[in-house]
């Protein structure tokens, strides 16, 4: 496991220089497609449609959107590596007994339901988004509540969540507050029910999104 972790962490490391020499590394994006083995099959798929998009986008040209998608890869990464560490020297039936899932109450169920309707709406009426944007945003949406509508919801989506919108967040700051304080709330929700999360330091993704909340609870 340690060796895993490891690999993870060096290829988020040659994603974040990247993105800040605004240069794309396509050896390190390569290095991790080849490694998707070290993901479960939801993390695989959004690995996989995510390095899609970085290609779509180097095709025409768009080293913009391009730069953002491996933003998308970092914030994943981190997920990743974070839920590695809790299950770090656990056998496989550990692991399947303690995975980082959350179990929340019905009403807690509706709330995330409610927050993550008006979310759909804020994304689907919003004229700030391109289409490839609000689909992204989207599926996301519709990837979280699928999961709270399990029995035990996997955490590291509420995680992708976080990264999707503190991106959308520094990108057009004010104009998605709405958007931000209701991801901010999902993530306070079901945090607080996966005990293994609870314990450990928030994400930078997460931090980020919280210091949007607080400057805009300030105005």
């Amino acid at each position: 496991m340690l060796n895993e972790i490891q690999i993870l962490v060096d290829l988020k490391q040659a994603l974040d220089r990247s993105i800040a020499n605004e240069k794309i590394n396509l050896s390190a994006i390569y290095q991790l497609k080849g490694h998707q083995r070290l993901f479960d099959d939801t993390l695989q798929k959004e690995f996989s449609n995510v390095i899609e998009l970085i290609n779509s986008d180097l095709s025409d040209h768009d080293e913009y959107s391009a730069s953002k998608n491996v933003e998308r890869l970092s914030g994943l990464l981190e997920a990743r590596i974070v839920e590695a560490q809790l299950f770090e020297g656990k056998s496989e039936e550990e692991m399947e007994t303690d995975h980082a899932y959350f179990q929340i109450t019905q009403a807690e169920r509706d709330a995330i339901t409610m927050l993550a309707t008006d979310m759909r709406k804020i994304v689907s009426t919003s004229t700030q988004f391109d289409k490839p944007h609000k689909v992204r945003l989207l599926k996301r949406i519709s990837a979280i509540e699928q999961e709270v509508h399990k029995e035990k919801g996997r955490f590291d989506v509420i995680l992708g969540g976080i990264s999707d919108i503190g991106e959308t967040a520094g990108q057009f700051g004010e104009d998605v507050k709405p958007l931000v304080e209701r991801m901010a709330e999902i993530e306070q929700i079901t945090r607080g029910k996966s005990p293994d999360y609870a314990q450990l330091e928030k994400p930078e993704e997460v931090l980020k999104i919280e210091d949007k909340t607080d400057e805009n609870d300030d105005d």
